[in-house]
Formats: structure tokens, C-alpha cells, sequence
């Protein structure tokens, strides 16, 4: 029998919670694995393991369609006792909301591993454990300073990012960080955006845009008009010392700086309203810019000024 990460679904059942109320819960089939197959036939890592034909189904699992922040403490807990019980690794910490209780309903996990030795092994083993255990159905991984984000994604639609770090490595880079054992190096911090890249990125997708809707490439349009949005919102972050990345602060922004933004909008795509939507953009871009930099602002009037005309 082969083995493979996907799970069936069986069919959508009613049951009572702890508090007698009724949670919509999905029954589906978890394929188990053969009996002495080996650890490297167990690594779901394996892109060949992912696309496998489906097997048999052997064991029955209830899941539920979503998670709770109960489940979420629970799969956390767990995290951190298999890493105390990983001889392979060596300091574990908490990363963002959960490191300074602030979690809320939607908040996901987020775990920072220490990985004395075995790092190739270690993940592979965690990966294939997280598919088997926890019901993972996807993941992507992300190289940044020096760890793998590896980032799963649940049947659950619970994501749970589990960070490797090379011994020596495990250190904070953001505000929320806390260390449960081992040790970690002192903090540093991902370098902010210059205001001059952002601003430079902003005028640049809005050409691209004008050349997209004179060109009847109309989707083409719609996404350079929202790559040029994000920076622009971006620049507004840094200027008043928000979060840039992710959109993380431009909830935080005054309402007079989204207003200028909100026209930006695309609302259709018709060639009119792409084109009403570009010259909003461009009016914010402009006055983000003059109030960030007057003198590259009103360098940058004349030619962004005529992308609408």
C-alpha cells in the first residue's frame, strides 16, 4: 500500500461540545502507513509522496472544519514537548502573538526550533510527523535570516510555522519572541524599506499599469494598480514609524491617509474604470511623496501628472 498525505472526506457530522453546543466536525479517512516501511518511504517532504494515488483507508479521525483556540493551545503544547524530548534540538521559543499572550481567535502557532545537528533529518522528521499526526495537508518554506520557515497548512485551516535554526542561530527578530529552554543570541531585526525604493516601486507599477490599460491588458492593470497601492500604504507606514511589511500597520494609519487610498480601488474591469483608478492612485502616491520627500515630490509631479492625461 502506498502512502500518502491526503485525507478522504467521509461525511459532515453534529456533536456537542463541552459546552452542549452542537460543532459542525468533519469525519475523514487518515491513511496509515505499512507496517516496517522505512523513514525515508515516511518523508512527506517527498514531492513523490505527496502526489501518490490515494490508499485504502484504514483509520478514522474526527477533525474539526475549524480550529479552536483550545486546539490551537493543545497542537502548541504538544510542539513544545516534542522539541524538549527531540535530542536534535537544543532551545525552542515562542515567535509573535502567542510570545506575549496577545493571541486571538484567528491567531496561528508559531514555533522557533534550535537544531543542534540533523537539521535535513530533523525537518524531514517533523514534516513527515505533522502530515501523519496533525493532519497537515500542504506546506511552503521560507529561507530568512539564516532559519527555514517551513509554514503548514491544516486540515483544519489552522497554519502552524515551525522555524528551523542552525545551532548558534536562534535569536529574535521581532517584537514577540519567547525563549522556553536553550539559549538564543541577541536580538536583531529585519532592515525597514528605504523610503526612496518604496516611493521608486510606487511610480514604477503605476507606469506599468498605463501601459497595461493602453494595451487592453486589463488584469495586468488591476494588479500593477494594487502592487503601486501597497507601496504607497507602505511609505505612509514608514513615515509614521507602522509596520511596512505584510500590511501589518495599515490598520494603524489615520483615516485621512486610507481615505486618499480607498479610491484607489479597482471596482470593475472596464478601461474607464481602470483608468479613474490609476489617477487616483497616482494623486496619493504624489502627496505621500511630498509629504515623505518634498523636493523628489515635486521632481516627480510633471511625469506622474501626465500617466493620466
Amino acid at each position: 500500500m502506498s502512502c500518502s498525505s491526503r485525507a478522504s472526506v467521509d461525511r459532515a457530522e453534529e456533536e456537542p461540545d463541552s459546552d452542549g453546543r452542537f460543532v459542525s466536525r468533519r469525519v475523514v479517512q487518515i491513511p496509515s502507513l505499512q507496517a516496517g516501511q522505512s523513514k525515508q518511504a515516511r518523508q512527506y517532504s517527498n514531492r513523490s509522496a505527496l502526489t501518490a494515488g490515494r490508499p485504502e483507508p484504514t483509520d478514522v479521525a474526527i477533525v474539526p472544519v475549524v480550529f479552536s483556540p483550545e486546539d490551537r493551545d493543545r497542537l502548541t503544547d504538544e510542539l513544545v514537548s516534542r522539541a524538549r524530548d527531540d535530542t536534535r534540538i537544543d532551545g525552542a521559543a515562542l515567535v509573535g502573538s502567542s510570545a506575549g499572550g496577545h493571541e486571538d481567535r484567528w491567531s496561528d502557532i508559531d514555533v522557533a526550533l534550535s537544531v543542534a545537528a540533523d537539521q535535513d533529518d530533523a525537518m524531514a522528521d517533523w514534516t513527515a510527523w505533522m502530515y501523519e499526526r496533525h493532519n497537515a495537508v500542504h506546506h511552503l518554506d521560507v529561507a530568512h535570516g539564516g532559519a527555514v520557515y517551513r509554514v503548514f497548512l491544516l486540515s483544519s485551516s489552522l497554519l502552524v510555522d515551525l522555524s528551523f535554526w542552525p545551532r548558534g542561530q536562534l535569536r529574535p527578530i521581532g517584537p514577540g519572541f519567547r525563549l522556553l529552554f536553550g539559549e538564543a543570541g541577541d536580538p536583531s531585526s529585519s532592515a525597514a524599506p528605504e523610503q526612496s525604493e518604496l516611493i521608486g516601486l510606487g511610480w514604477l507599477y503605476a507606469l506599468h499599469a498605463r501601459s497595461s490599460i493602453a494595451r487592453d491588458r486589463v488584469w495586468q492593470a488591476e494588479y500593477m494598480i494594487g502592487r503601486a497601492r501597497e507601496h504607497v500604504l507602505a511609505l505612509a507606514c514608514l513615515r509614521l514609524g507602522l509596520p511596512t511589511a505584510q500590511g501589518r500597520g495599515i490598520d494603524e494609519l489615520p483615516r485621512e491617509v486610507t481615505a486618499r487610498l480607498a479610491p484607489t480601488l479597482v471596482r470593475s474591469l472596464e478601461v474607464l474604470e481602470l483608468q479613474r483608478a490609476l489617477a487616483a492612485l497616482v494623486d496619493a502616491l504624489l502627496r505621500e511623496a511630498e509629504i515623505s520627500d518634498p523636493a523628489l515630490g515635486e521632481r516627480l509631479g510633471i511625469p506622474l501628472s501626465e500617466l493620466v492625461h
